[in-house]
C-alpha cells in the first residue's frame, strides 16, 4: 500500500463518506470495481464463485479469474474419522516441509477448537513446528465466565470483579441493592467485601437486607472448599473446575487441557489460559504451521491451506430443530460467506 492508498485508506475511516469527500477535495479520482483475484489460482476462484452463488441475497458479481495463477491443485479426502483426518494432515504437512515449504505457508482451518486441537497434537506428535490460534469464544456463556470466575477467586478471594460477578450471576437484577448496602460497608470500614461477607456469614456483622448475598456467598465458599482440596493433582483440579459433562464449558475445558503440560501449578494454569485468552491477532510474521478458525483467517493469505472437518452439521452447523425458516436460510447464507473468503485465503 502506497503512501496515497494509506491516505485513501484513513479517511474513510475518519469520515463515513470517506470516498465521496476524498474526491470533492482531490478532482481526478475515479471508482475501480475490485473484481480480478490476483492471487488465487483458477480453480479456486471458479469454486469460491460457484458457492456464493447459492446466495439470493446478494448482489450478482463474480470475481475474475486471472489464468496466469495457474489451475492450481484442490484435494478433497474422505477419512474414516477425526483421528484419520488429523493423522493425514500431519502426514502431508510433513511432505510439504520435505519439500523446503516454510511452516508459515501453511495454513489449518478448521471451526471447533477440539478438532483443532487434536490436529495440533498429531503435528506436534511429528516435531512440527506448529501453534494454535483459537481465542474467540472460550468465555462465551454464563456457565464459563461462572467457572473462570470461581478459578480466579479461588487463587485470590481479593479479586473484586470475580466475586462481584458470582454474587450477583443468576439474578435479575444482579443483586444490585444488597451488594451496593455491602459496598457501602466496606467504604466505612474499610473491609474488603470477601471479608464482610465472611462476618456476615459468621453472624459477627449485621446489615439489613443482604440475605440473598449471604446465601449466595456460602454456595460460592462451598464450592471453592471443594476445589481447593483437589488443587495438587491439575489434571483433578481440571476434571473438577472444568468438568467434562459440562458441555457448555467444553472449549473452556480444552483450552485448560490445551496448556496445562507446562503448568504445575493452578496459579501457573491461570495464566496460561489468560495468555491464550488475550492473545493478540495472528502476527503479520510467524515461523510456525498455523491452526485456527476459519473467522480467524479472515484477512490472511496462504499458499497451502487445509480446510478440516468440512462435514454436514459442522460445517456448515446444523440449525436446532426450532429454528424459524427464515433464521436457519440467513445462517446458512452467512456460513457460505464464511466459507467463500475462506477459499481466498
Amino acid at each position: 500500500m502506497g503512501d496515497d492508498d494509506q491516505s485513501i485508506y484513513s479517511f474513510k475511516h475518519a469520515y463515513p463518506d470517506g470516498i465521496r469527500e476524498w474526491k470533492k477535495l482531490n478532482g481526478g479520482c475515479a471508482d475501480f470495481a475490485m473484481t480480478d483475484c490476483y492471487r488465487c489460482p483458477t480453480t479456486i476462484v471458479q469454486m469460491a464463485n460457484a458457492l456464493i452463488a447459492c446466495n439470493s441475497n446478494r448482489e450478482t458479481k463474480n470475481l475474475n479469474e486471472i489464468n496466469k495463477n495457474g489451475s492450481g491443485e484442490v484435494i478433497i479426502t474422505q477419512l474414516t474419522s477425526p483421528e484419520k483426518e488429523a493423522e493425514w494432515i500431519a502426514t502431508k504437512v510433513e511432505q510439504l516441509l520435505a519439500k523446503n515449504i516454510h511452516p508459515s505457508e501453511i495454513i489449518i482451518l478448521v471451526q471447533r477448537r477440539k478438532a483443532g486441537r487434536r490436529i495440533l497434537n498429531a503435528l506436534k506428535d511429528e516435531k512440527v513446528p506448529s501453534k494454535s490460534y483459537y481465542d474467540e469464544s472460550q468465555l462465551d456463556g454464563e456457565s464459563a465466565q461462572r467457572r473462570f470466575a470461581l478459578f480466579k477467586l479461588l487463587l485470590n478471594s481479593d479479586d473484586p470483579v470475580a466475586l462481584r460477578y458470582l454474587i450477583g450471576v443468576g439474578a435479575a437484577t444482579f443483586r444490585a441493592g444488597p451488594y451496593s448496602r455491602l459496598r457501602a460497608h466496606c467504604e466505612h470500614s474499610g473491609d474488603a467485601p470477601w471479608q464482610a461477607l465472611e462476618k456476615l456469614s459468621g453472624g459477627t456483622l449485621s446489615l439489613k437486607n443482604v440475605g440473598t448475598l449471604i446465601k449466595s456467598f456460602e454456595e460460592i465458599r462451598v464450592e471453592l472448599e471443594e476445589l481447593s482440596e483437589v488443587q495438587s493433582d491439575l489434571s483433578d483440579f481440571i476434571d473438577a473446575i472444568f468438568p467434562a459433562e459440562d458441555l457448555e464449558i467444553e472449549e473452556l475445558r480444552e483450552l485448560a487441557l490445551d496448556v496445562v503440560e507446562n503448568c504445575k501449578t493452578p496459579k501457573e494454569l491461570l495464566q496460561a489460559m489468560m495468555d491464550e485468552i488475550t492473545q493478540p491477532d495472528v502476527p503479520p510474521t510467524v515461523e510456525e504451521v498455523r491452526v485456527m478458525s476459519l473467522h480467524k483467517s479472515k484477512g490472511l493469505s496462504s499458499p497451502y491451506v487445509f480446510v478440516a472437518a468440512c462435514v454436514q452439521g459442522v460445517l456448515p452447523q446444523m440449525p436446532d430443530a426450532d429454528t424459524a425458516k427464515a433464521e436457519a436460510e440467513a445462517n446458512l447464507e452467512e456460513a457460505r460467506r464464511l466459507f467463500f473468503v475462506v477459499l481466498l485465503v
